[in-house]
């Protein structure tokens, strides 16, 4: 999982700005400061860099579960954008979160909500390639994580 920190805190939130700000174009919505990601975030610093680093996290992953909906030419503008701001390509932002499901299968356990987030997801996507058996496996563990929460 993207493991933030105050060495790196600077150059995701960076990253969710870039998503932020596509992902808002490609919905043709102009969203206020007020509601804003990344003005919400700046202001959580002062108050509780722990509280920010959480929630860049959440908002990361959530917008980088995501881009599989996007089409081709969508991803290609959002790379450019990406790479122009010399941050890394959505390949490398995504591949986290393509092993996010053979790690909590590996120990059997969600970690956070951030993991149960993506997983619901990944279990809702009918274009998911996710085997039977895993499937199974994978709703057992919701639903201890669930019982747990």
């Amino acid at each position: 999982m993207l493991e933030i920190n105050k060495n790196n805190y600077y150059k995701y939130k960076a990253i969710l700005e870039v998503l932020w700000e596509f992902n808002s174009s490609l919905m043709g919505i102009e969203f206020s400061d007020e509601i804003s990601p990344i003005k919400i975030l700046t202001k959580w610093e002062t108050e509780s860099s722990v509280r920010a680093h959480k929630a860049l996290k959440v908002g990361l992953m959530d917008n980088l579960s995501q881009i599989k909906y996007l089409t081709k030419g969508q991803t290609e503008a959002l790379n450019s954008k990406l790479i122009a701001n010399n941050l890394p390509k959505i390949e490398i932002l995504t591949a986290e979160i393509n092993n996010i499901i053979f790690k909590i299968l590996k120990r059997n356990k969600i970690k956070d909500f951030c993991e149960y987030n993506i997983l619901i997801e990944v279990l809702n996507d009918t274009e998911s390639e996710i085997g039977n058996d895993d499937r199974t496996k994978l709703e057992k563990i919701i639903n201890s994580f669930l019982e747990k929460s």
